[in-house]
């Protein structure tokens, strides 16, 4: 609750059906609730010897973009979202490219379609194996207590 950056713009889209998934959605993204990376951090400050000094924080089963989507969709009740084919999307954010130059922040661009399309999943399991016990979320659970947040954004 309170996020005003990528997710918060996701949830609107959404809510709008004003959104779609390029391709299959199969980039893994690694995300982590700010609250729950709080929690970590906690934890980790209070570890007298810790094995690691550096850590990547993200919840261990990094959603791909379509369990993103999808997952919003059921928990919020928004419309789902349907997938247009990678080439067909390629082709538009050509368009797109030109069209940012009058219009910023155009949103089907090349360089966001790749943001999309593009794994960014971190390796956390030094984070895991440094707190063995802790009870990780999928990201359907940590998105559960924004849900509400996230429906009226």
């Amino acid at each position: 609750a309170g996020d005003r950056a990528n997710f918060a713009k996701l949830a609107g889209a959404l809510r709008r059906g004003k959104s779609v998934v390029p391709g299959q959605g199969t980039a893994g993204k690694s995300v982590i609730p700010a609250a729950l990376a709080a929690e970590v951090l906690a934890k980790l400050a209070f570890l007298d010897a810790p094995k690691h000094r550096l850590l990547n924080v993200a919840l261990p089963e990094p959603p791909t973009l379509r369990e993103i989507c999808d997952t919003f969709s059921a928990e919020c009740g928004f419309p789902c979202t349907k997938s247009v084919p990678l080439a067909l999307l390629r082709g538009a954010s050509v368009v797109g490219d030109l069209v940012a130059r009058v219009r910023p922040n155009f949103p089907l661009t090349s360089t966001n379609l790749r943001k999309l399309t593009t794994s960014t999943v971190v390796d956390a399991s030094r984070l895991y194996e440094t707190l063995p016990a802790m009870n990780w979320p999928t990201f359907a659970e940590a998105l559960q207590p924004a849900v509400e947040y996230y429906r009226n954004v």
